[in-house]
């Protein structure tokens, strides 16, 4: 019998992604999403570490991003997320 089975978060890697490389990535997409659909209003959905981070340490990077595009960004913790997963909605 085996006792260890694959880490459900680095699929037997042996490593994630920091939540400071998940808030870039997370802040590239959504100026992207921004950019080609110009909504007025995006959430996103993001591991708990990552919301914290985004809107305590990067919170000047969302405020120039929404005044760029006239947008308001919603940043929600998801607890049961990915660290390295997200999900935009507009």
């Amino acid at each position: 019998r085996v006792s260890y089975q694959k880490c459900p978060y680095c699929t037997g890697r042996g490593a994630v992604k920091s939540v400071t490389t998940m808030a870039i990535e997370v802040l590239r997409a959504t100026k992207k999403e921004l950019d080609k659909t110009r909504q007025k209003e995006i959430r996103v959905f993001v591991y708990p570490g990552v919301a914290n981070y985004l809107l305590n340490e990067d919170r000047p990077s969302i405020t120039r991003i929404e005044s760029e595009h006239r947008a308001k960004i919603i940043i929600i913790a998801e607890p049961d997320m990915h660290i390295e997963r997200f999900r935009i909605h507009r």
